[in-house]
């Protein structure tokens, strides 16, 4: 029985009709589990920022709602944040894409304001986006530096879990 070439994470793999059905029936729940993962990170860390904070923070950056202010970055992906129509913030992150022209580009591929949220990331970009958490979660600590004592609660449940094998 011959088998099938297939890229994983850059790598040409040959393998079987079988071991692709796995991958097919692993694939879509690992998809969720970073849709959920990208969703619960990003509204955790913007919930932790309380209203005064955003307003000071608005104020200090001359915010006119819906446009983005403050941005992190990384060679990957760029996230910004903004207040939204409720006063609140939203959050937008971009991949970035060098191409082989002077210009590159961006793509917005998640938003706090889309319809549907974390569910409009399309298939392709959910792995990039979950990777780029961390520029998300280095910039909010930077903006709002009282960030990290606000979830260090959070981060012993963790470490908790983990060592009793939660």
């Amino acid at each position: 029985m011959g088998g099938m070439e297939l890229m994983c994470d850059g790598n040409v793999d040959v393998v079987d009709s079988k071991e692709i059905v796995r991958r097919l029936s692993i694939g879509p729940k690992a998809i969720d589990r970073m849709r959920k993962e990208i969703d619960s990170v990003v509204n955790m860390v913007v919930g932790m920022v309380p209203p005064r904070d955003i307003i000071e923070w608005g104020m200090r950056n001359n915010v006119r709602f819906g446009r983005a202010t403050t941005t992190f970055s990384s060679p990957e992906c760029e996230w910004r944040i903004f207040v939204n129509q409720k006063g609140s913030l939203g959050v937008e992150c971009r991949l970035l894409y060098q191409t082989c022209h002077p210009a590159d580009f961006a793509v917005c591929v998640y938003s706090t304001t889309f319809a549907k949220g974390v569910k409009d990331i399309q298939l392709r970009h959910v792995k990039n986006v979950r990777e780029c958490l961390s520029v998300f979660e280095e910039g909010m600590a930077k903006t709002f530096p009282f960030l990290p004592e606000s979830w260090q609660p959070l981060l012993d449940a963790a470490d908790y879990a983990e060592k009793n094998g939660w």
